[in-house]
C-alpha cells in the first residue's frame, strides 16, 4: 500500500465483504481476517489486482506459518 492509504481506510474498504475479526497494518501489508471464510474468499476474489490509490493490490491467502521452528 501507498503510504497515503490510512489503516481505518482500507479496514472499512474490506469491511465491505463481511465482519472482520482481526484487522493488522504493518508498514505497507494489511493482514485481515474474516469470521467466516466465505467473506475472506470474496474479498480475495473481489480485491486482487484491483487499482487502489494508484497501487495495484496483490491480495492472496497468508500461508501458515510454522512455529515449532
Amino acid at each position: 500500500m501507498t503510504r497515503s492509504v490510512s489503516p481505518k481506510y482500507l479496514e472499512r474498504e474490506f469491511a465491505k465483504f463481511g465482519k472482520i475479526s482481526n484487522f493488522s497494518f504493518k508498514g505497507r501489508f494489511a493482514f485481515i481476517s474474516y469470521e467466516d471464510a466465505k467473506d475472506a474468499e470474496k474479498a480475495v476474489s473481489r480485491m486482487h489486482n484491483e487499482r487502489f490509490d494508484d497501487a495495484r493490490l496483490t491480495v492472496e491467502f497468508a500461508s501458515k506459518f510454522n512455529t515449532d521452528r
